[in-house]
């Protein structure tokens, strides 16, 4: 993996149920680098993001990544009648964070992606899309907790991860360009 690379593939085969999904991708991402992955329904986009974690073995070819890898699955489920705020302070402490650090974290979290004014709501009360800021906020805590240690970063939107976060790169499935 090239010095300033956060993630990346080599050689790497996919397989599913004995057929060939992809074989020798190559990919490296550096920290505040994004990436598409697209294709077509049952091409081997969801496998791909479950081998970068770690869930699934490649057949062939090698994914390097950093220990602790944020993930946001694309059907999120949460305990519903958690208000949001407590969801996020729970997985920090579940994360080995002390109370005061998991308050912290979990503000900044909430902060970070614009669901502040959604902190004392349930879960099931907020749309999917709410929800679905939810899980990047979630994803962005299980990265930090452990991999970068917390520091408290000025609050942002979706679109400024890339800047604010150097060591963050972001992949995302897709099957066309307009989604």
């Amino acid at each position: 993996m090239p010095q300033d690379s956060i993630l990346s593939l080599n050689q790497l085969c996919l397989k599913r149920g004995g057929r060939v999904l992809a074989q020798d991708l190559e990919l490296s991402l550096g920290g505040g680098e994004a990436g598409l992955v697209l294709g077509s329904n049952g091409s081997g986009k969801t496998t791909l993001s479950e081998t970068i974690c770690g869930f699934l073995k490649p057949h062939a070819g090698s994914v390097t990544k950093p220990k602790q890898l944020g993930w946001a699955s694309q059907d999120p489920r949460f305990p519903l009648r958690s208000r949001c705020h407590n969801y996020l302070f729970q997985l920090a402490v579940l994360g080995g964070s002390p109370s005061k650090i998991a308050k912290l974290e979990a503000d900044t979290a909430l902060a970070r992606f614009g669901l502040d004014e959604y902190a004392k709501r349930t879960i099931g009360s907020l749309s999917r899309g709410w929800q679905q800021r939810l899980n990047l906020a979630r994803a962005w805590l299980g990265h930090i907790i452990r991999k970068t240690g917390f520091s408290v970063p000025k609050p942002g939107k979706i679109n400024n991860i890339k800047q604010n976060h150097s060591k963050c790169a972001v992949l995302r499935p897709g099957n066309s360009l307009n989604r």
